[in-house]
């Protein structure tokens, strides 16, 4: 099963996300935290030294992927920022969209509703990657189809969360809200 939530900017997702992270772990399961870059990953092995050997950065996910296979099959991935992960990762992770999945992210543009559905449609009927992209190319003028059929948002299993500012609120708390997203810096007294 996949997940992706969507959520704004400064919204607390990696926090929240490594939280989740962390129970995982705690829980005595198998997971790998995947950071968008080599610098975010690095911040967060500092920042969590318990955790840091399960912390990746994006390009290192891929790398170790290419070179010693896929892994562990009973461990979960947790994806931050994963809709502004670079082409090349995202098919790499492809190896893995049977995995559990659990991504927080920010979308990192609009996507044309009619071709993820017929991605959708492409993927649920099981239709093979190279008929699937030459009828594409016979309906859309775009180079896109890589892009979406990669994709884990196209995916049957997957379900996509996205209520913007109600789920930061949730996810930080009033306080932290108007800190990070309503932009407060005094408490008005």
């Amino acid at each position: 099963m996949k997940t992706i939530t969507i959520m704004p900017r400064r919204a607390g997702k990696t926090m929240a996300l490594l939280e989740n992270f962390r129970e995982h772990l705690e829980s005595g399961k198998e997971g790998i935290f995947v950071a968008i870059n080599q610098m975010h990953a690095d911040r967060l092995k500092r920042e969590n030294p318990d955790i840091k050997y399960h912390i990746y950065s994006s390009y290192q996910f891929t790398e170790c992927s290419f070179k010693y296979g896929r892994l562990n099959a009973k461990k979960k991935l947790f994806l931050d920022e994963y809709l502004s992960y670079e082409q090349r990762v995202k098919e790499a992770l492809w190896d893995y969209r049977h995995y559990d999945i659990q991504a927080f992210t920010t979308s990192n543009k609009l996507y044309s509703q009619q071709i993820l559905d017929l991605v959708r449609y492409f993927k649920k009927h099981h239709v093979g990657y190279k008929q699937a992209k030459s009828a594409y190319e016979q309906i859309f003028y775009s180079d896109v189809f890589d892009e979406y059929y990669y994709n884990f948002i196209t995916d049957e299993d997957c379900t996509v969360y996205s209520s913007g500012l109600r789920t930061a609120y949730v996810f930080l708390g009033p306080e932290q809200f108007d800190i990070q997203i309503m932009g407060e810096w005094t408490n008005g007294g």
